[in-house]
């Protein structure tokens, strides 16, 4: 969701509404998820592979810390992550962000929660009538 927030709120808003809304938004989740980073990363040092001087190995983007016992990082992990937080605000339509420059489908998706997408669903239009011709 974070990653959706920062690709949309680098393009050009037409609804400037929209953008500090979501902006807040943004602000509210980096908040809330500090204390699960930090979590994280006392699980990882506390399970991870350390060296003759009790230091994480460096790690590449994408790569994963090796762990001692991966099975108990892993419970103490899922334990963590299935607590819920709850962050106050109302979803924003989808339709406020049509103008939005630049923004795909797939961007706006990884929105998640933040937008209502019940708009109306489009109606197939009825076809023209047909005159008919009187029979001379």
């Amino acid at each position: 969701m974070l990653e959706g927030l920062k690709v949309v709120l680098d393009k050009e808003f037409s609804d400037m509404k929209a953008a500090y809304w979501l902006g807040r938004a943004q602000a509210q989740l980096t908040t809330e998820l500090q204390p699960f980073e930090q979590a994280r990363r006392k699980l990882i040092q506390k399970h991870g592979v350390k060296d003759d001087e009790g230091n994480l190995p460096e790690i590449g983007p994408g790569e994963a810390y090796p762990m001692v016992d991966m099975e108990a990082f892993a419970k103490e992990f899922n334990e963590l992550a299935e607590e819920e937080v709850e962050i106050g605000y109302n979803p924003i339509s989808v339709d406020r962000l049509a103008g939005i420059k630049g923004v795909t489908g797939v961007d706006i998706a990884k929105l998640g929660r933040l937008i209502n997408d019940d708009v109306e669903e489009a109606k197939p239009a009825k076809p023209p009538k047909i005159l008919e011709m009187p029979e001379e």
